[in-house]
């Protein structure tokens, strides 16, 4: 059975992610959606975007751009320090949003009345959900699958209409893979750890504006 899956904000985290994808066991069926900031204070961002690379060689991929990849990216705009194929990824692979019938995928969040095409690079890329917009549900009906906003319990964040899923690896906590086609939740840490839980129940939604 083909899945529909989302992998939050992995930061560096590489041993993480070779661990959640072995949990994941990934296959050629399966859309994979990654939601960005592939960079940035964890131990090995270089190895992320070569595995990053590699999954979408192999796989059906389709990955968004974070803010903290916007940033790597403009850092080295003089060429120096970062490799041709790490510049690729993020200028002719890295998409703002994903949609599909039933999802949108973004790494930030979205203006609740306008369509995803409308919507601005900033809004897409570093508006927090509890910042001036809020957590609302889109007009579209459809769920909201982003990151950005960190869940520094650990635990993924489903408020019915939005699901987070930056569970702050890089913090000491988890990355997470979001399986939305069979509703379980994949995550692993930097020690090693891996653990599978259902989808958490619809919650009051804490940035209710």
């Amino acid at each position: 059975m083909a899945r529909l899956l989302a992998i939050g904000d992995i930061h560096g985290c590489l041993p993480a992610l070779k661990k959640l994808l072995a949990a994941v066991k990934l296959t050629t069926e399966d859309q994979l959606v990654t939601l960005g900031d592939y960079v940035h204070r964890g131990p090995d961002t270089p190895g992320v975007l070569d595995l990053l690379i590699d999954l979408h060689r192999e796989n059906r991929v389709i990955s968004l751009m974070g803010n903290h990849d916007e940033l790597y990216l403009e850092a080295h705009d003089d060429g120096r320090k970062l490799s041709k194929k790490h510049r690729q990824f993020f200028q002719a692979t890295c998409h703002n949003y994903f949609e599909t019938n039933s999802h949108i995928f973004v790494h930030a969040n979205v203006v609740p009345t306008i369509p995803m095409a409308e919507q601005s690079t900033y809004t897409l890329r570093w508006e927090k959900l509890y910042g001036p917009l809020g957590c609302k549900p889109h007009f579209s009906g459809k769920t909201i699958v982003c990151g950005h906003t960190a869940q520094k319990s650990g635990l993924v964040l489903n408020v019915g209409y939005l699901l987070c899923i930056d569970t702050f690896c890089y913090g000491g906590q988890w990355l997470t893979c979001a399986d939305l086609t069979t509703q379980i939740i994949y995550q692993a840490n930097l020690h090693g750890d891996v653990r599978r839980s259902p989808m958490p129940l619809i919650s009051a939604n804490p940035y209710q504006s």
